[in-house]
């Protein structure tokens, strides 16, 4: 029960410091589940990026599941998911419920959010430099072996289990179909307008939790109230928690094979495109000096020399201090 407990105050933690979505939380759970728990080898969780890519679904739900059953079966699966999705729930329920509140031109937090962006942009780099480097190393073992071939409302239930389903390689990918589903006048439902949604997004980025957790809680309440909130959030992450799952089980039987090894390294080139396109996506948004802070941060965090938590507080206080003095 106790590393339950551990377990789900962990989770929560990360999700509940930590923004800009599941890349972000996979470098941070990383860094917490690896050197400071020991409860996975180092780069366990890394390694994993290339089947959470082939499984639709949340990253950071992806990653909560393989950690809590690591550590306690599907029962630690049940607790980590809970622990990385209650932030979410949480905050973004109360910015649905305060939206028109938040001063969303502040100079302080759009220089935040900035310093922010420009962190996030440096640890998916960080994490991009690895996977190429855990990726050659796969290159170099499978040649040597000689493998040449691979071996509430229902009807929000309904919404949220389909882009649960279809959400390969994380929140990101849901975007077009939130928009041909909730924005504009011939949307199917809220038809709610771009700017709106465009301030959406930026806001699910620059809070905690999981970028596709942060949107899903948010049309959900705006579907249906806070029980729309819970009931999108949980059909979000449902499809995903029971197909990892089952691949999971499927993976310790033929984990050793050579077929699963070379199917696995082939995916990683998938998870390196989509790692560098979220890169691309992130650096567009960044002036010379986010540019500057977002190579710093994936240098201290690709050498190990600052913890991902403070790399991006340290960001975002710069890009403030900044903002004041320039």
């Amino acid at each position: 029960m106790k590393k339950l407990a551990t377990l789900f105050f962990d989770m929560f933690r990360i999700a509940l410091f930590v923004v800009g979505g599941g890349y972000a939380i996979i470098s941070v759970a990383e860094e917490v589940f690896s050197k400071k728990r020991r409860w996975l080898k180092e780069g366990e969780l890394l390694d994993q990026l290339a089947l959470f890519q082939m499984v639709p679904g949340i990253m950071a739900a992806h990653s909560a599941v393989y950690v809590g059953r690591r550590v306690a079966g599907v029962t630690g699966s049940l607790v980590a998911v809970a622990g990385v999705a209650l932030p979410s729930i949480l905050i973004f329920t109360a910015v649905s419920m305060g939206y028109d509140a938040i001063p969303l031109d502040n100079r302080s937090l759009v220089a935040a959010f900035g310093g922010l962006r420009a962190a996030l942009t440096g640890v998916i780099l960080a994490m991009l430099v690895k996977s190429c480097r855990r990726f050659a190393q796969d290159v170099r073992e499978l040649c040597a072996r000689g493998v040449r071939r691979f071996g509430a409302s229902p009807l929000a239930a309904l919404i949220f289990l389909k882009y649960g389903l279809v959400a390969f390689g994380g929140g990101y990918v849901l975007v077009p179909l939130y928009l041909q589903d909730f924005v504009g006048p011939d949307a199917a439902y809220l038809q709610i307008p771009a700017e709106e949604f465009a301030n959406l997004m930026a806001l699910t980025q620059m809070t905690p939790g999981p970028i596709g957790i942060n949107a899903a809680t948010y049309f959900g309440y705006r579907l249906f109230g806070v029980c729309g909130a819970l009931v999108s959030t949980a059909c979000l992450i449902v499809p995903g928690f029971v197909i990892l799952s089952l691949a999971l089980s499927l993976l310790d039987r033929f984990r050793d094979r050579a077929a699963v090894k070379g199917l696995m390294a082939v995916i990683r080139v998938f998870t390196i495109v989509m790692m560098t396109l979220a890169v691309v996506s992130f650096a567009k948004m960044l002036d010379p000096f986010g540019a500057a802070l977002a190579l710093a941060a994936a240098a201290l965090v690709f050498w190990n020399r600052l913890g991902v938590v403070k790399v991006i507080a340290a960001a975002a206080l710069l890009s403030v201090a900044r903002s004041f003095l320039g």
